[in-house]
């Protein structure tokens, strides 16, 4: 995603914003801010969102140790001379004390993982990635000597340089969205905006080479409104320069033609200095008014594929962060059953046989889901998405084995029967762990359908 800082740690939010409003950014100060992004990335981790990250396996393990102190009889070896409902209480305060603590502790060091470049480490690679393509971009397309403030190309410039501080002013952020990946998304979104505001200035030859990257990418997506979408980029391109046309995979309807057909090189150009768009395009024609239209649609076409692609990226997050909730209350739920079991002094052997059933449930439920997952595409990025449903799989299979020994059988007897009984159920939960994995593969699915062979903007004159 992309890293964006404008001020040093010394400069004033005031400083910052008069130079920003002045005109455009100087492209050194561009490589200042990405710099400045590597330098404190390490320094983003968050002590919250490293707790958050194992607020839904702690509750298990305070349970478990919750019953293994009771099975092993440690409050009558170090309490004998307190009551039975005293002593299990002190165990179970004990054993969740323990829990907590472990819990505050390892969060210390792992608080550097919650870090920007250490939460996902890929998405911030591409992120830095592109932001040097931009930088590299943004000097090639900036212009000597400056041009008007009041100009499109001074405004697209600007617009450029403050989505581009934005980007790494989020990434030198201490915050918890990195954990939850809403932050990743967000920076992407910037990217985007960048992407689109270069069309109104760069090339031609760019305009052109985009347009037919987004037409690959819509031709097999599942946008609905696809077809119009084709339509009016592949006019677009046809008005820009009809020669490059034939490089598209279908030619629009000859009576859809939006402006002239004469390529923009055989424009004469202007004998002032372009202070409407950019460099290449003359301001006085009629011409050069349908070139600007059809960069126009460029950019919208260019749009609604980002906001589909954005969109899909939000839900497939939002579905992993409510999983990530979900997990954490049930097993907030069963800690509370466990402890409540230990203070009615339910007796050790019946906390022994719910136990051993628990573990076969939950591991049927984790081998049925590490076979679902060795099915699964794994060329979308889900952000650990698969490792949050691999938690969850053994949690509500064990559950689903206690109470579905319960209902039948009414009470919990260690018996052949009542084994298979437990593996049987904890398959149960599969139904509900398909229907989230169905929703997340038709999320990925509508990714790769708007996916195309890479294009980065590099730095070369000709574009």
């Amino acid at each position: 995603m992309s890293q964006q800082g404008v001020t040093t740690p010394h400069q004033g939010t005031d400083t910052t914003l008069a130079i920003i409003g002045s005109g455009p950014q100087k492209p050194e100060d561009l490589e200042k801010y990405l710099d400045d992004v590597r330098k404190k990335a390490k320094t983003t981790g968050h002590y919250i969102a490293a707790l958050l990250t194992f607020v839904n396996i702690f509750p298990i393990f305070a349970a478990q140790l919750s019953i293994a102190l009771y099975y092993i009889a440690l409050p009558q070896l170090l309490w004998p001379h307190l009551s039975i409902t005293l002593s299990d209480i002190l165990c179970v305060v004990s054993g969740t004390i323990s829990v907590v603590i472990c819990w505050l502790l390892i969060a210390i060091p792992y608080r550097r993982v919650t870090a920007v470049d250490r939460a996902n480490s890929s998405s911030y690679e591409q992120l830095l990635n592109r932001l040097h393509q931009i930088t590299a971009w943004y000097a090639i397309l900036s212009p000597q000597p400056p041009p008007n403030n009041d100009s499109l190309y001074a405004i697209k410039l600007r617009e450029i340089a403050r989505c581009f501080r934005a980007i790494c002013e989020s990434l030198k952020t201490k915050t918890l969205s990195w954990m939850l990946a809403s932050g990743y998304v967000n920076a992407w979104k910037q990217i985007h905006r960048i992407d689109e505001a270069f069309i109104s200035i760069e090339p031609i030859e760019a305009v052109i080479y985009d347009a037919l990257h987004d037409e690959m990418s819509l031709q097999d997506s599942t946008i609905k409104n696809k077809e119009a979408l084709l339509n009016r980029l592949r006019r677009a391109v046809r008005t820009l320069d009809a020669r490059a046309a034939i490089y598209l995979n279908q030619q629009p309807p000859q009576n859809s033609v939006i402006t002239s057909a004469q390529p923009l090189s055989e424009v004469p150009p202007s004998t002032e200095h372009d202070t409407t768009l950019g460099q290449g395009i003359c301001t006085s024609s009629h011409a050069s008014d349908e070139k600007i239209q059809a960069r126009t649609i460029i950019h919208e076409v260019r749009l609604t594929l980002h906001q589909f692609r954005d969109d899909r990226w939000e839900k497939l997050i939002r579905v992993r962060n409510q999983l990530i909730k979900l997990t954490a209350v049930t097993g907030l739920v069963l800690f509370g059953l466990v402890e409540f079991a230990i203070i009615i002094n339910v007796g050790t052997e019946m906390l022994k046989t719910a136990m051993i059933l628990f573990y076969i449930g939950g591991l049927v439920g984790l081998f049925s889901r590490l076979y679902d997952q060795s099915k699964t595409d794994t060329s979308i990025d889900d952000f650990r998405l698969s490792t949050v449903r691999l938690i969850a799989a053994p949690l509500y299979s064990g559950l689903a084995a206690l109470g579905g020994v319960l209902v039948v059988q009414r009470e919990f007897v260690l018996t052949a029967p009542t084994l298979l009984m437990a593996a049987a159920f904890g398959l149960t939960p599969s139904l509900f762990t398909n229907a989230i994995q169905k929703e997340a593969d038709q999320y990925k699915a509508d990714l790769k359908s708007t996916s195309a062979p890479g294009r980065e903007k590099v730095e070369s004159s000709s574009r």
